[in-house]
């Protein structure tokens, strides 16, 4: 998904002047993707 490796656009365009290289992306999106992941099973529940 595009919060672990720089795919997306915005990701890429702030990669170089920021100076983050993949493994920050990767401490970063680990953290969003778990919380997605946490956050989408939990509506599913309260919807379906």
């Amino acid at each position: 998904n595009s919060f672990l490796i720089p795919t997306h656009q915005v990701n890429a365009l702030i990669m170089g002047p920021g100076g983050y290289r993949v493994p920050d992306f990767m401490k970063a999106g680990s953290i969003m993707t778990i919380l997605f992941l946490i956050v989408s099973m939990t509506v599913m529940n309260l919807i379906f």
